[in-house]
C-alpha cells in the first residue's frame, strides 16, 4: 500500500511533458551519370545506411544551431535551466539534442521528428523548425527530394508522466512486496525458537 501511494503521489507531482512531431519524406540522391556507368540509381538502388546517415545530418551541429537561433531557445530555456545570461548557444544545443527523438516511420523513407518539451507551443515550434531547417540544409538540387509531409501540431495532452502506468506499476510492485513480506514473516514464525 505504501509503495502504491508513494508512486501515485510522486507521479502526480512530476512536471508534464508534451510531444510534438513533424514528418518529412526524403528521397535518395541520384547521380546523372550513374546509369551511364552501369550503376543502379533511383529507388531501385539499395543503400542500407541512407536513412541512418540522414538521421545524423538532422542531429548535426549546423542544423541544431540554426534551430536554436530560429526558435530563440537560449532565451526560452534561460529561465528554466539558468538565468538568461548564462545559457549559451552550445548549452541550448545540448539540451535540444536530448529533447529530440528521430525515428524512421515503419520501414519507409519518411522520418518522424519528435520533440519532447514542457511547453506544448514550444514543442510544436521546435518540431516545425527542425523540419524546415533540415529542408533548407540540403542543397538546391537535393531540396526537391525533401518534402515536409506533416507540419507540427500543438500537442493535446502530456505524454509524460504516464499516470495510469505508474500507478498500476506501483500497485503491482506493492502487492508483490506485501505478499513477499507476508511469506517471509510466516517463514520466520516457522523457525525453531
Amino acid at each position: 500500500m505504501l509503495t502504491a501511494v508513494t508512486t501515485t503521489v510522486v507521479t502526480l507531482f512530476l512536471p508534464k511533458t508534451y510531444m510534438s512531431l513533424s514528418r518529412i519524406s526524403i528521397e535518395k540522391d541520384t547521380s546523372d551519370i550513374a546509369p551511364l556507368l552501369g550503376m543502379k540509381s533511383g529507388p531501385t538502388a539499395f543503400d542500407p545506411y541512407f536513412i541512418q546517415t540522414e538521421f545524423e545530418k538532422i542531429q548535426s551541429q549546423k542544423v541544431l544551431d540554426k534551430v536554436v537561433s530560429k526558435c530563440n531557445l537560449t532565451e526560452e530555456w534561460g529561465d528554466l535551466y539558468g538565468d538568461k545570461k548564462s545559457l549559451t548557444d552550445i548549452e541550448a544545443r545540448k539540451i535540444l539534442e536530448k529533447a529530440i527523438d528521430i525515428r524512421q516511420f515503419r520501414n519507409t523513407s519518411i522520418i518522424e521528428l519528435r520533440v519532447y518539451e514542457r511547453d506544448k507551443i514550444l514543442a510544436r515550434d521546435i518540431a516545425q523548425a527542425l523540419a524546415e531547417v533540415y529542408q533548407d540544409y540540403r542543397t538546391d538540387a537535393q531540396k526537391k527530394r525533401v518534402e515536409i509531409i506533416d507540419d507540427a501540431d500543438l500537442p493535446v495532452q502530456a505524454v509524460r508522466p504516464n499516470i495510469p502506468l505508474n500507478i498500476t506499476l506501483g500497485v503491482i510492485v506493492g502487492l508483490i512486496l506485501g505478499v513477499g513480506l507476508a511469506f517471509f514473516i510466516e517463514y520466520l514464525d516457522q523457525l525453531p525458537k
